[in-house]
């Protein structure tokens, strides 16, 4: 796998610096009714569950899978460290 890979496991699985306070941090965002809600919002802007290609248009369709790509890469966090909580969200 790469660096470039959605599908990595997270870093938080790699022992990357601040990995575990990362992921309590998550874990107790995702907790909360309104942590939940908040980061919705956050995938919901990424263009997560939206098509990113843009006909004629190659700088917008870069510039929205650059937008989904940090929606991916929260997400696979997530389904890592919480996926009940995740579930839970929608």
């Amino acid at each position: 796998m790469t660096d470039d890979d959605p599908f990595d496991p997270p870093p938080l699985e790699r022992g990357e610096p601040n990995a575990v306070r990362i992921a309590a941090a998550l874990r107790r965002l995702m907790s909360l009714p309104d942590g939940r809600a908040f980061i919705w919002d956050i995938l919901g802007q990424c263009g997560l569950y939206h098509a990113s290609f843009v006909p004629g248009e190659p700088d917008r369709s870069a510039f929205n899978e650059g937008r989904r790509d940090v929606g991916l890469r929260l997400m696979a966090r997530l389904l890592a460290l919480c996926p009940d909580l995740y579930a839970r969200m929608a």
